[in-house]
């Protein structure tokens, strides 16, 4: 979590108690976060996972926090994938080394790498068990083959 956060006023979590907000994200029934700024409506594990926290998820695409590190196409951590794509820019004037990035460098990076596909095509159908974790080569191909950028509500 960002460490400049500060916790929500009394007043703010007290109301919060008493009605037993809860997070955000649809299927999570945990209480929301006593920490203010980005992710304030979602529970802590969330709000420590929210982009603008240095986290993978983004709450305008409610599943990306289920999104893990792991390519299910290859079966590779991210990082195994990224830091020979990002050895290969050695040459390039902006390099630096994989361990010089801070984390919430190479969770931006993570985010734009790792991408979830939507097995079935139904951008409206976020069951975890419809979702997968792919790199952007993985995705162009599915998506094109199965003809998934089409509006999936007008396919023949």
């Amino acid at each position: 979590m960002v460490t400049k956060m500060k916790l929500k006023s009394v007043k703010v979590r007290n109301s919060e108690l008493v009605s037993s907000k809860v997070c955000n994200l649809p299927g999570c029934d945990t209480l929301v976060t006593p920490w203010a700024g980005p992710g304030s409506d979602l529970c802590e594990v969330h709000q420590q996972n929210h982009k603008d926290n240095g986290g993978m998820g983004n709450p305008k695409r409610p599943y990306t926090f289920n999104r893990n590190t792991i390519n299910e196409i290859t079966g590779r951590e991210a990082d195994e994938e990224l830091k020979e794509h990002w050895n290969k820019c050695k040459n390039q004037p902006w390099y630096v080394s994989w361990e010089d990035l801070s984390e919430e460098m190479k969770n931006q990076i993570r985010r734009y790498y790792l991408q979830v596909d939507h097995k079935d095509g139904n951008h409206d159908n976020n069951d975890p068990d419809n979702l997968i974790i792919m790199d952007p080569i993985s995705h162009i191909f599915k998506t094109v083959i199965n003809k998934d950028h089409l509006n999936y509500k007008y396919r023949t």
